[in-house]
């Protein structure tokens, strides 16, 4: 075979595979829908009250078995964890669960400062959140959302716990559109930030009384 020879086959060679892949990747483009991202958004300050002297860290949640995840999850009648297809949240939960507890905690008024787990300040008190419930169910109530946190709130000079409590929220879906899924998981959520604020900020306001 000639030199002319075999640079044509090796030309003819690649341009068949650039086709193949072309045509792959415009197969891809066209079958996969595009994701879309959906943001939760905290309830609006309340700033009631005169703020305790006291600062607070919110440690980075931790989630339970199958929600350290940015996909919107659905458990279905048969237990099975599902998710919606093309939609996520912006982060993990665990991200997502902090982010909304430091935004509310903050909104609340009710301390000198508060802290995520990034901040290089020290703080008085500590929260831990536990993600043991954050997803749409279906059942014979038809669908809803429904989020439970276990929540610790602890003094960081000796690691004792002065308070433990489960915060938590439903909402029912009108109708299984992912529009109406969301507002239902910000219903439930804005409910779940509200009591640990609530029980948060208790908690320290009594520790601070005893001391």
């Amino acid at each position: 075979m000639t030199f002319n020879a075999r640079r044509s086959m090796r030309v003819c060679a690649g341009l068949l595979t650039v086709t193949l892949l072309g045509g792959c990747a415009s197969g891809l483009r066209s079958d996969v829908p595009a994701v879309v991202t959906y943001r939760l958004q905290a309830a609006a300050p309340s700033l009631g009250e005169t703020p305790i002297k006291a600062s607070l860290r919110v440690d980075r949640a931790v989630a339970g078995p199958g929600y350290a995840t940015d996909r919107i999850l659905v458990l279905r009648d048969d237990r099975q964890l599902d998710y919606y297809s093309a939609s996520r949240w912006p982060a993990t939960l665990p991200e997502i669960v902090s982010a909304l507890a430091v935004e509310s905690l903050r909104g609340g008024g009710g301390l000198a400062a508060v802290h995520d787990d990034s901040a290089p300040f020290t703080s008085d008190y500590l929260l831990v959140i536990g993600v043991r419930r954050f997803e749409a169910e279906t059942g014979n109530g038809g669908l809803q959302v429904r989020v439970l946190l276990d929540c610790t709130v602890g003094r960081r000079k000796d690691r004792g716990v002065i308070a433990a409590f489960t915060a938590e929220g439903t909402a029912a879906v009108g109708e299984e559109r992912m529009s109406a899924v969301i507002a239902a998981f910000e219903q439930a959520t804005q409910q779940a930030m509200s009591m640990l604020t609530s029980s948060t900020l208790a908690a320290v306001k009594s520790d601070t009384i005893d001391q």
